[in-house]
């Protein structure tokens, strides 16, 4: 054994090189697979970050105009509201009857005056159909198809300067010129 120390001596030093060769080329193989990671890691940072950032700025322009919208809407209900309120003063100050119906031809609003013609409550009057209620039964089918006509087209069968004479029902089941 003792003879064969120096060649195993020069045995481990030629070894230590190879395996020092081996352990640096991990090391390399394993900082180019780290540097890789990294850059990769890197990468998915930057690309998240200008994603946040896109991402934020489309959020803060979507609350500019969330707020724009919510401005005109709160504007719109301001001037709807005041309309509303000069049309109800309008109506209620008229002494000429007034009854406004909607497209399906009911009710929606009365003025005092028309209470007092028709003798009906201004609750009786709404909701109901305006036909049912004013119209006698014998020109209540012309009138509904006048009515139909007038919704369809979007004007009224008689002009604004023409005057309508006919005939209508009192509460009471009286009828009178108007």
């Amino acid at each position: 054994l003792r003879n064969d120390l120096p060649q195993l001596r020069a045995e481990i030093e030629r070894m230590r090189g190879e395996a020092r060769a081996i352990a640096l080329d991990y090391v390399r193989h394993f900082a180019q697979q780290s540097d890789a990671q990294r850059q990769s890691f890197a990468r998915l940072i930057e690309r998240t970050t200008i994603m946040g950032v896109f991402l934020l700025v489309a959020l803060s322009l979507a609350v500019i105009v969330l707020i724009r919208v919510f401005q005109l809407s709160v504007t719109r209900a301001r001037v709807i509201a005041e309309s509303n309120e000069r049309f109800q003063n309008t109506i209620f100050a008229s002494r000429d009857a007034i009854i406004v119906a909607g497209d399906d031809g009911r009710v929606i609003e009365v003025n005092p005056a028309a209470e007092r013609m028709f003798g009906y409550s201004h609750n009786a009057f709404l909701g109901n159909r305006i036909a049912d209620l004013v119209v006698p039964e014998r020109l209540r089918r012309d009138h509904l198809a006048s009515f139909a006509r007038h919704v369809a087209s979007g004007r009224a069968h008689v002009g604004v300067q023409d005057r309508l004479v006919t005939t209508a029902r009192r509460a009471g089941g009286d009828e009178f010129p108007v």
